[in-house]
């Protein structure tokens, strides 16, 4: 399942993933969202690929979901297939 997600007002399609344990954000997006990044400890292992660091951490992001609005971290990662994740 898909959702539009507005990020300091701009679009971002995420995907919603129920067996996600966090919210994960691919790191090419950090620039265009204009996000503050803290320093990223662990590793995140995806189904079928070797885990990898977690680049940094985005604290308290202000999403909108629809009529829907919270902060949430967001671990970056480096990912092709999508450009947000949210964990359930």
């Amino acid at each position: 399942m898909f959702v539009d997600v507005k990020i300091h007002d701009k679009p971002v399609r995420a995907m919603i993933d129920t067996g996600a344990t966090h919210n994960y954000l691919a790191s090419a997006e950090v620039e265009r969202l204009r996000l503050v990044l803290e320093k990223g400890v662990g590793r995140v292992k995806a189904i079928n690929s070797a885990a990898q660091p977690i680049a940094g951490v985005a604290k308290s992001v202000l999403i909108k979901v629809g009529p829907f609005e919270g902060k949430t971290n967001l671990s970056v990662v480096v990912m092709d297939d999508f450009k947000l994740i949210f964990g359930l």
